[in-house]
């Protein structure tokens, strides 16, 4: 029996039953056939994880129904199917180098600089470079104000210390001109309450040793006991000397850097101011009532100070040091009522270089609150959020200590 032409085709053919044409003059060649009449080019197959044009897409209905027939689904006419079946690990990898080239950093040909919500306006508003030329420090003649100076000095900056003490003072510049015989050091007796002592002796300050960019308000006073206890002129006292005597530093200090022209050879415009707080400043705590308030105004000073600064380029830092050993310390301990005294003992006392060292670093990187220790972090970033459960710690180990 011959073959009919049908068979015929069907030998020559070897593709697929559904590429067969019904037809009855033939199939059509092997290969692609020419696009009909009225219908456009097949598209060329689109790359594996790119977009699919909407054109391309197909229902979810009939690739249904023509897998159930054993094809890969029904297609339009001179078009490629817009889903196609591929193994589980091929999608996988799509994924994967989807995913990759989204998180992959894009290169900036220029990058954009960072700045802070307070930086500086200008370019020529920056801070002077890390460590100071000259600093000036109030209660520098003993405790953390000389530990303070001690470091500067051996930064290789000229220092100058302003106490009411001038016995005390030159005990002080003896003892960092034994560590540095080449250390520059000047002493001003003045009282930090007065604020027309302390702006003339900034002003003495700068004529010895060039501009000050570094001015420590660290000149502090405590006192420690019931509030029945205290005298209303020891809360006086102690507002006068912590808060007031900062500020009458800062207000000369800040003048000063911010009439500065280095074109007139006065010096670089701007500095940095710091002032010496306390972790007492950061949570009431018993037996401080005169004492902590001194401190919370502070910090709320260095805040003030901080933004309207900013533009001039002076930096404002205030540090937060736990319970440090120096006479002011040991002073203090016999006054402590046994709440305080718990509460206290917790933490521990610190050596005064290593709190030095700590508000150096912290200025040195700019930071505004410069907590020294655990315990001091833990109190600014910590105790705020949960300030319920610190409140019944307080409360059980005053009572714990009242017996």
């Amino acid at each position: 029996m011959r073959d009919g032409p049908a068979t015929r085709g069907a030998e020559a053919c070897p593709g697929p039953p559904r590429h067969r044409s019904r037809s009855p003059c033939g199939p059509p060649p092997c290969g692609p056939s020419p696009p009909a009449a009225g219908t456009s080019a097949p598209r060329p197959p689109r790359r594996a994880g790119g977009p699919v044009p909407s054109s391309q897409r197909a229902s979810r209905g009939s690739l249904a129904r023509g897998r159930a027939r054993g094809g890969e689904g029904r297609r339009r006419p001179g078009r490629q199917a817009a889903w196609r079946w591929r193994p589980r690990a091929e999608w996988c990898s799509i994924a994967r180098t989807s995913a990759a080239f989204a998180t992959r950093p894009q290169p900036r040909s220029h990058p954009r600089p960072r700045r802070s919500v307070i930086a500086p306006s200008r370019p020529s508003s920056a801070p002077p470079p890390w460590p100071p030329r000259h600093a000036a420090i109030t209660g520098g003649s003993s405790g953390i104000g000389l530990a303070l100076a001690r470091a500067l000095v051996a930064r290789g900056a000229a220092v100058t210390l302003l106490a009411r003490d001038a016995s005390r003072l030159a005990d002080a510049s003896e003892v960092l001109r034994a560590e540095h015989p080449e250390a520059r050091v000047g002493l001003v007796a003045l009282d930090v309450a007065d604020p027309v002592a302390v702006a003339a002796g900034f002003a003495r300050a700068e004529r010895l040793a060039g501009p000050v960019d570094f001015a420590v308000a660290c000149a502090g006073a405590a006192r420690a006991g019931r509030v029945e206890d205290l005298s209303p002129a020891v809360f006086e006292t102690l507002m006068t000397v912590n808060y007031f005597g900062a500020l009458n530093l800062a207000r000369p200090a800040l003048a000063a850097m911010r009439g500065r022209s280095e074109a007139d050879g006065e010096g670089p415009r701007g500095g940095r101011i710091l002032f010496v707080g306390s972790a007492a400043g950061l949570m009431g705590l018993p037996g401080y009532a005169a004492y902590a308030p001194t401190k919370f105004a502070l910090r709320g000073l260095a805040e003030a100070l901080r933004i309207e600064a900013a533009p001039e380029g002076v930096g404002i830092h205030i540090a937060h040091p736990p319970d440090t050993e120096t006479p002011q310390l040991v002073a203090e301990r016999h006054e402590r009522p046994p709440e305080l005294a718990a509460i206290a003992g917790t933490a521990g006392a610190w050596r005064a270089d290593k709190v030095a060292e700590a508000m150096l670093r912290g200025v040195a990187r700019g930071r505004f609150d410069i907590p020294v220790g655990a315990t001091a972090w833990a109190m600014l970033r910590l105790a705020p959020a949960v300030r319920p459960l610190v409140d019944v710690w307080l409360a059980r180990v005053a009572a714990k200590a009242r017996g």
